[in-house]
């Protein structure tokens, strides 16, 4: 579970305001062991900012660090509930995300940084539970710093 910081403490919060609520409780939910409550606010965080990455032109740093912890949360109840391979979906799906605005050449603050959190999150999750086909193919393409400006 990804406790809210510093670096996600994004000033004004704007439209993730209901996304930092939901993690909140979703983080309350999971530390009382209420993994199916923690799931759901999770899930509630996560379409805010799939809503908010879809809806919006100007992507923010911000915006990128509500979606990977609102998807790595979810990991983390799956793996608590023993469903790996949903967790390992949620570990990979902000990695694909990130290598697509890479592609897509989106300006946004702090891409590559936030898609090297993702990928070592995904790195350890194999390290603990062995790769698949697809997190061996996601992990051989690694981001280029140059492609970040």
């Amino acid at each position: 579970m990804t406790i809210l910081s510093e670096q996600t403490q994004c000033q004004p919060y704007g439209a993730l305001s209901p996304w930092q609520e939901k993690i909140i409780k979703g983080n309350q939910a999971f530390q009382q062991g209420q993994l199916s409550a923690a799931k759901h606010y999770y899930q509630q965080a996560l379409a805010i900012t799939q809503w908010v990455l879809d809806n919006t032109a100007a992507l923010s740093e911000c915006m990128l660090s509500a979606f990977v912890i609102s998807h790595h949360n979810l990991a983390d109840c799956y793996c608590a509930e023993h469903n790996i391979e949903a967790a390992r979906a949620h570990l990979c799906q902000p990695y694909q995300r990130l290598n697509q605005l890479a592609e897509q050449q989106i300006a946004v603050p702090n891409l590559y940084l936030h898609q090297q959190r993702a990928s070592i999150e995904l790195m350890q999750f194999c390290q603990h539970y062995g790769p698949d086909n697809q997190t061996n193919q996601l992990l051989k393409q690694p981001a280029s710093p140059q492609r970040y400006h």
